[in-house]
């Protein structure tokens, strides 16, 4: 694969190519029961010019053609930064060969992970993401990748030109200790048992009770947020509980959260557990909460 991609693509990987192109299989199934649902030649292409938008903005569900806010669709904007920044970083190295791809994936995949684990989770996670990506570039490698990167989120609308300039390596400095702690530490066990909850009025679900859910409400170390590179509008941060009411009515509406038959409901609510990622698991003293059983 890492002889074929410099190859294949003139020498620029961000270009759409067997290393872009995922999961070809499970896209031409998928087209035989819905053929706008994936790709014409995969599932999902990373070589893709879709830019953040708030994910409140966009609808439930689209064609693969369309950006849409639930998760298949809308990773593809991070997916597709992340595709043109080690692109940006590979045209850096020395040798633009197989041995220097493989180089490249081995720094990128130092500071995602790096990045995954200091992030703190509020409503501008991909923008924290992005900016503690740029912050572990500093810490491990001395900011040598910094321009590369910074270029890969601001194409795709992640971060703004101002706050991508912002993150220097002198501006990131005092956070570089706090980051390196937070690098390697996982997180406690559990599907978001970690974090913060929010309550949400029972109405919308059917529920007979306020329903308590993880949110994205944890402090945010960089005042970094999504834009847009046409108009050049700052998208801001998202309000949590309305982020937080948004993604639980969708997954009401696509039939995916268990709700047991001893739970008060309405008779608007579905107990149907087919292709459920969630769950309505009620305490002690009859308070309802959300529990995530996986992922789709």
């Amino acid at each position: 694969m890492r002889q074929a991609v410099p190859t294949t693509t003139k020498g620029e990987p961000a270009r759409s190519s067997r290393l872009s192109r995922l999961a070809e299989e499970v896209g031409w199934g998928l087209r035989q029961e819905e053929p706008d649902s994936a790709e014409p030649d995969c599932l999902r292409d990373a070589a893709n010019t879709f830019v953040y938008r708030p994910p409140g903005d966009l609808k439930p569900k689209a064609p693969a053609t369309q950006l849409a806010r639930s998760s298949h669709s809308f990773c593809r904007v991070f997916t597709g930064a992340f595709l043109k920044a080690p692109a940006g970083v590979f045209r850096l190295r020395e040798k633009q060969d197989s041995e220097g791809l493989a180089g490249v994936s081995v720094v990128m995949g130092r500071l995602l992970v790096a990045a995954v684990l200091a992030a703190p989770v509020d409503t501008r996670y991909f923008a924290q993401v992005a900016a503690h990506l740029l912050a572990a570039d500093r810490q491990l490698y001395g900011g040598a990748h910094l321009p590369a990167l910074r270029t890969a989120f601001v194409q795709a609308g992640i971060l703004s030109q101002d706050e991508a300039a912002s993150l220097s390596v002198k501006s990131m400095a005092p956070y570089a200790k706090a980051i390196a702690k937070e690098i390697g530490k996982a997180r406690p066990s559990g599907l978001g048992a970690d974090l913060p909850t929010v309550t949400l009025a029972s109405d919308p679900y059917g529920l007979t009770q306020e329903l308590s859910v993880p949110s994205a409400v944890e402090a945010a170390r960089f005042d970094v947020a999504g834009w847009d590179p046409l108009s050049g509008a700052a998208w801001g941060a998202g309000d949590p509980e309305h982020e937080a009411a948004t993604f639980v009515s969708d997954l009401f509406a696509l039939g995916h959260v268990v709700v047991p038959e001893s739970c008060p409901t309405t008779a608007a609510t579905t107990c149907e557990a087919t292709g459920s990622t969630h769950e309505i698991v009620a305490g002690d003293a009859g308070s309802l909460t959300l529990n995530r059983l996986f992922f789709d």
